[in-house]
């Protein structure tokens, strides 16, 4: 058994734990963020945003997980909303914490945009795999 053709039957572990740990630094922002940002209106928007995404995000990690070249694209898209976030998150009351959050979300972006190429790397892999046996 050629070494590409372990794609046919393994699972993209390695995308599905880089989405997971982007999750929870996200998840970490949240929870600090929470705990500094007064109640108003913007509140709100956070938790409804974060609420969304993390729902989106677990649903990205099992599509990477099995190989899917649509989500691993849309899974750019996620890497580039958290680093769009680190411009937008009103962080002005905010000091040391404020440096820390955004390199959380970062460090997010960075784990999501890897696993997206990732899972498009070791697809390319397993299509080219699947063309060669179907072929044989």
């Amino acid at each position: 058994m050629h070494n590409e053709s372990k794609y046919n039957y393994q699972e993209n572990k390695k995308a599905y734990n880089f989405v997971l740990i982007a999750l929870a630094l996200n998840t970490m922002v949240i929870i600090s963020l929470l705990k500094a940002i007064p109640l108003n209106y913007l509140i709100g928007s956070v938790i409804i945003f974060n609420i969304i995404f993390t729902l989106l995000g677990f649903l990205l990690a099992i599509r990477v997980k099995i190989y899917s070249v649509n989500w691993a694209k849309i899974a750019i898209g996620f890497g580039l909303i958290q680093f769009f976030r680190v411009i937008i998150l009103p962080l002005e009351g905010f000091t040391g914490l404020a440096l820390i959050l955004k390199f959380l979300l970062i460090i997010s972006g960075v784990l999501i945009i890897i696993a997206s190429i990732t899972t498009l790397h070791r697809a390319k892999i397993k299509a080219s795999n699947m063309i060669d046996v179907e072929s044989n």
